[in-house]
């Protein structure tokens, strides 16, 4: 089956409850950032935010499958000398609504351009939130893990039994895939030479795939309700899922269509098909 896009051109909040239901296996996002870019694309006031946020996160909800969950990319700012906590009031908003906080995880921009004050050491990461609305999400646990002869030994050289299956203390190390970790370590340059990115804020579309990989089955779809330039579906064409994408942005849209056109293609000619026919949704809000 060949991965397809649809994309959508409105607010998050009118476009999802039209999705059918069960149709999505995972959201990978990064919002808007509470009053950051105002002058780009508008920002949210932190006030709002997280009732701003858990709105448009409940009007995906129906869309997701019985196993769906969510991952939100998203960092605090400082601001006169204190860290803003509206990226915990939206965790907390979240949970009062009844959306399970799974675990959270760590995108490490290594050596890119950290991002924070002049006066103190600067943060060079930023939060991946896993949220799902039932417990026990879908989740590949190996999917970005790397080869290992450790994974059965333990204390003392022991097995687990209780974690592997059948794996007697006598049994020799088992040579394969370890769990993956919790850091994502992505290089900060979000622009390739000759890709069309003019967007404020590109997501990588590798730290996109690292997700994925661990939440959407192989074949799965992916939704991105703050869609921007396309990252996400970039990233989701290219590990063999399907995208929908939602933006308020006409223009950030069709970029969206001209980059997923091209992925789509490439993804094609690798498998020697002819590639999806996308479906472009342009429903103004």
């Amino acid at each position: 089956m060949t991965a397809s896009f649809q994309l959508h051109c409105g607010d998050a909040l009118d476009v999802l409850p039209r999705l059918a239901p069960g149709s999505v296996d995972c959201v990978v996002t990064s919002p808007p950032y509470a009053q950051q870019r105002r002058r780009e694309y508008g920002g949210v006031d932190e006030a709002h935010y997280p009732v701003w946020f858990a709105d448009r996160l409940e009007a995906a909800r129906p869309a997701l499958t019985v196993r769906g969950s969510v991952a939100i990319v998203i960092r605090p700012h400082v601001r006169r000398g204190e860290l803003s906590d509206y990226v915990l009031r939206t965790r907390l908003e979240l949970r009062e609504r009844g959306w399970i906080e799974c675990d959270e995880w760590i995108w490490d921009k290594g050596s890119g351009p950290p991002i924070g004050s002049k006066l103190w050491p600067r943060r060079s990461w930023e939060h991946i939130l896993w949220f799902a609305p039932r417990k026990h999400p879908w989740c590949d646990p190996r999917a970005n893990g790397r080869a290992t002869e450790r994974m059965f030994t333990g204390h003392g050289g022991r097995m687990f039994r209780h974690q592997y299956g059948g794996v007697t203390a006598d049994s020799a190390p088992y040579a394969g895939i370890a769990r993956g970790t919790d850091v994502a370590r992505v290089p900060c340059a979000h622009n390739t030479k000759g890709d069309d990115v003019a967007h404020p804020a590109p997501f990588p579309p590798k730290l996109a795939a690292w997700i994925i990989r661990y939440l959407a089955p192989p074949g799965g779809t992916v939704l991105d309700p703050f869609a921007g330039s396309g990252s996400t579906g970039v990233a989701a064409i290219a590990e063999g899922r399907s995208f929908v994408g939602v933006d308020r942005d006409g223009d950030y849209v069709a970029m969206m269509g001209r980059r997923l056109a091209s992925a789509a293609a490439t993804a094609a000619a690798a498998v020697s098909d002819p590639g999806p026919t996308p479906l472009l949704s342009q429903e103004l809000s």
